[in-house]
């Protein structure tokens, strides 16, 4: 009776914690979000204020090298005027010996200043094309910002066009799961695979029908779990959504060794009845998901056979199923589809 009593507690405080750490993290991810958002904001206003600082302060200076340039050029050419005038006129020599130190120290400092007044021109010229450079990157980081949530758009459609196929259930938990840019998912330990249907590739579309026939509808709409807290999280949320979804706990996502139907001396026997694969052989799957589709389906057992599976079962039949029944290991099960104008 405890132990009755205790149960319905300890569900409501796994909802409780559940709805607490949610609302925690959903919070603490959007001020994270706001914060890089204005830090980046920030950033890049410095970097303008800085470039349009430096701009200016750099046209600042090289109005000023060119006033006092100026007046250094008309200083000496005074002199050189007054050189030129003394020499006519026969002055003292004191007096043109002052007037050609004064030359003499005017001109190294009129190329200095002169070089300076190029490097300025030269920054200011490098100025103008970094600011360009970046409205460039601003814009191509904009381009491609937009490209992948094009991108994101359309592979949400196709994933909704495929959630459309397995139910109401599963697409609203997923699209519970996708809330916010996927803020729920950071409710949870580890990664919430599903539904399955969504996280199976089918190497050869010819067989997708037989894929889909071994796994099941039960499968292909249930979600994976990889530890017991997001297992009974996935179990509470699916509940309150009156979702009626399977959940697949995987503990830590790990893959086990695969345990084959037939060992690869028979398969390799089988071979020359057209039997080759497994039903696996055709799925590419996370670990996690692999697993909970062999725990729960004979993806890893089903065997594939073709059009000489079809011949060897009409003229070799016993011998064929002999060597199938005799040595499986678990139910011995062949599937061979029927292609017709390269359809399934």
């Amino acid at each position: 009776e405890a132990q009755a009593c205790l149960d319905p507690l300890k569900q409501k405080l796994d909802e409780v914690t559940f709805t607490e750490t949610k609302n925690k993290k959903r919070q603490d991810a959007l001020l994270n979000k706001l914060d890089k958002h204005k830090a980046d904001q920030a950033r890049f206003n410095a970097e303008a204020d800085k470039k349009v600082t430096e701009a200016d302060k750099t046209m600042r200076e090289i109005q000023n090298i060119h006033l006092r340039q100026k007046a250094r050029v008309a200083k000496r050419e005074e002199a050189e005027r007054k050189v030129a005038q003394a020499q006519q006129q026969k002055m003292p020599e004191s007096e043109v010996q002052l007037l050609q130190q004064t030359i003499d120290e005017l001109s190294p400092e009129i190329l200095r200043v002169t070089s300076e007044l190029e490097q300025k021109q030269d920054r200011l010229s490098e100025l103008g094309p970094e600011m360009n450079r970046s409205k460039r990157a601003y814009a191509e980081a904009t381009r491609r910002l937009d490209h992948i949530c094009n991108i994101r758009q359309q592979k949400m459609r196709t994933i909704k066009d495929r959630l459309g196929k397995l139910g109401n259930e599963a697409e609203k938990f997923w699209q519970w799961l996708e809330k916010d840019d996927g803020l729920n998912r950071g409710s949870f330990k580890h990664t919430i695979h599903g539904p399955v249907a969504l996280e199976v590739s089918v190497t050869d579309p010819e067989m997708s029908h037989v894929v889909e026939s071994s796994i099941g509808n039960n499968i292909l709409t249930a979600f994976v779990t990889e530890c017991d807290a997001d297992y009974r999280l996935v179990r509470t949320e699916l509940k309150r959504l009156n979702c009626k979804n399977m959940v697949l706990n995987i503990e830590g996502g790990r893959m086990k060794k695969s345990t084959h139907n037939y060992q690869p001396q028979v398969l390799k026997a089988l071979e020359e009845h057209g039997i080759s694969k497994y039903v696996e052989d055709y799925i590419e799957c996370t670990d996690a998901v692999r697993q909970g589709v062999r725990d729960h389906c004979n993806v890893d057992g089903i065997v594939i056979g073709n059009a000489r599976t079809l011949a060897s079962l009409k003229t070799r039949g016993p011998e064929l199923n002999e060597l199938l029944m005799n040595n499986a290991s678990k139910q011995s099960v062949l599937c061979v589809p029927r292609l017709e104008c390269n359809r399934v």
